[in-house]
């Protein structure tokens, strides 16, 4: 019902296997973005293909189940720690390395067993435990592209550090949605967002030297950092 496009004159191409950041302020349109990558989102102009074909035009279901997503709103189901991360494709009867391992990953304190939530007598947790359980969660898939959108706000920066490493390892194209700058150096590319316009989009040396409105994000963020070591 709003007068104004969330997106205006978006034009964005995203590799196979490319790691891309998205940065912008609040209200920039990035979450829409994602959410018409994975058609969750309707839209009335312009067009969106996944190598070539238009997205409206693929098999949903078979779409979705290659992506893996974690969002600032994500699931909490009071089920074992195993089942959250598994969902249906958990064996309650047998212990997987693979979740295990997951679970080593994201410094989650409990073993895949472990009920949660109190209303099924099981342990209340942390929002960043929970957060941690739905980052296992899309590691878990098998996919081909991951999408995370402020996956990490609620972690440490120990833990925030070790995950963007993981995530930026993937054999897969890896689209994050974040606003902290930490580990942004890493990514392939970084595409900043304004008023549903994409407005600059390059890697960490380009945009510096562009001294645009990533250059100002940069410096407004780690400005007390750089004076202190000045």
């Amino acid at each position: 019902g709003r007068d104004d496009r969330a997106l205006n004159g978006v034009n964005l191409e995203v590799l196979p296997g490319e790691k891309v950041a998205i940065l912008g302020d609040n209200g920039s349109g990035k979450t829409s973005l994602i959410k018409l990558i994975l058609r969750m989102y309707a839209f009335n102009k312009g067009n969106i293909s996944v190598s070539g074909v238009p997205v409206e035009n693929l098999d949903i279901d078979s779409y979705r189940n290659q992506i893996a997503t974690v969002f600032q709103e994500y699931g909490k189901y009071e089920f074992t720690v195993g089942e959250n991360i598994a969902l249906n494709k958990f064996d309650a009867e047998a212990t997987s390395s693979n979740i295990d391992e997951l679970l080593r990953q994201v410094s989650f304190p409990y073993d895949q067993h472990k009920r949660l939530g109190k209303q099924f007598g099981g342990d209340e947790i942390s929002i960043g435990q929970w957060q941690r359980l739905a980052i296992a969660r899309a590691l878990f898939r098998k996919a081909n592209l991951f999408i995370f959108d402020e996956f990490s706000s609620s972690l440490d920066p120990q833990t925030e550090r070790r995950l963007f490493n993981e995530i930026l390892s993937l054999n897969a194209t890896v689209i994050a949605v974040t606003h902290r700058l930490g580990n942004i150096k890493e990514f392939d590319r970084i595409v900043v967002m304004a008023e549903g316009k994409v407005i600059e989009n390059g890697n960490f040396e380009s945009l510096i030297a562009r001294r645009g409105k990533f250059y100002d994000m940069w410096h407004a963020q780690f400005k007390s950092v750089i004076a202190e070591s000045a």
